[in-house]
């Protein structure tokens, strides 16, 4: 905020005197005590700020030093909200930086413990083993089980990824929920009718003829008006009540949906795929 000075006048300067004033100015502090005696004519006191006399904010300072103690330990996320800056993007990457560098701390502990110690005992209880057990730690990072599962869906149904066993057990891992068994039984979803697959087929079928058609002719900017057809087979496949009606619709919505997705992205990639079109259809 300032600096502290003392002034020795008239009969006060003397080296004892000096020496007295520094040992007052030394121990000055900010609580009850914090204070400064004047003799007229023998002791002036001042608070040198540089700035005409006015005291500075001290707020700033401390916000300054703050900011610097969090981000010397990786941990500037921590202050992140406290200003008129920061963003939920720039959290996580700032967060990715710690969970790096405790990533890293942890990999040297349990590389030495494993290496040096665990082996020891290993040796000392069961001689002749060749295959010793490692320290692990748990996963650091939280991921966004809604950005996984989006990342996933896609990848499986552009053949990228395989949903195998393994797939299926990091799933659970992040969800936390108990591992799948060897004697578990899956249930596996109820098989299409016949009739019901037709009917899609035959949807999937003519929406792939328009496609190819629209890309041929270079209109897929109408891709937007296209309508899903056969949705009364769809409905007559489904049973022929308002259920199967209302049912109808929401599978052609989704469709179509599914439809202008991949036609837009294959527009993208300049190059049209009626295989991977139509599995995207009939997965809709």
């Amino acid at each position: 905020m300032g600096v502290d000075v003392g002034t020795l006048q008239g009969e006060a300067r003397t080296e004892d005197h000096k020496a007295a004033m520094e040992r007052s100015l030394m121990g000055l502090h900010a609580h009850e005590k914090g204070f400064m005696l004047e003799v007229e004519e023998q002791y002036k006191y001042r608070l040198e700020t540089g700035t005409g006399g006015r005291l500075l904010d001290p707020q700033e300072a401390i916000e300054h030093h703050d900011l610097r103690i969090v981000r010397s330990m990786i941990a500037e996320f921590v202050a992140m909200g406290a200003g008129s800056t920061g963003s939920l993007a720039m959290h996580r990457d700032k967060t990715s930086y710690l969970l790096l560098a405790l990533g890293g701390i942890a990999n040297y502990i349990c590389e030495t413990v494993s290496k040096h110690l665990i082996r020891q005992w290993v040796d000392y209880n069961w001689p002749g083993v060749t295959a010793y057990p490692r320290l692990r730690y748990s996963r650091l990072e939280q991921r966004d089980v809604a950005v996984f599962a989006d990342a996933v869906e896609k990848l499986t149904k552009s053949g990228a990824l395989t949903a195998d066993p393994t797939l299926e057990e990091e799933a659970r891992t992040l969800l936390s929920l108990p591992r799948l068994e060897a004697g578990d039984t899956i249930q596996q979803p109820d098989e299409e009718p016949a009739e019901v697959a037709a009917a899609r087929e035959k949807q999937a079928a003519k929406l792939l003829e328009i496609a190819q058609n629209l890309f041929s002719k270079g209109q897929t900017v109408e891709i937007g008006a296209v309508s899903v057809p056969y949705k009364a087979d769809l409905a007559a496949a489904l049973g022929g009540d308002d259920d199967a009606e209302v049912e109808s619709q929401r599978q052609a919505a989704a469709m179509k949906a599914a439809f202008i997705e991949e036609v837009v992205r294959q527009v993208k990639a300049a190059e049209f795929d009626p295989a991977r079109l139509k599995k995207a259809l009939l997965e809709a």
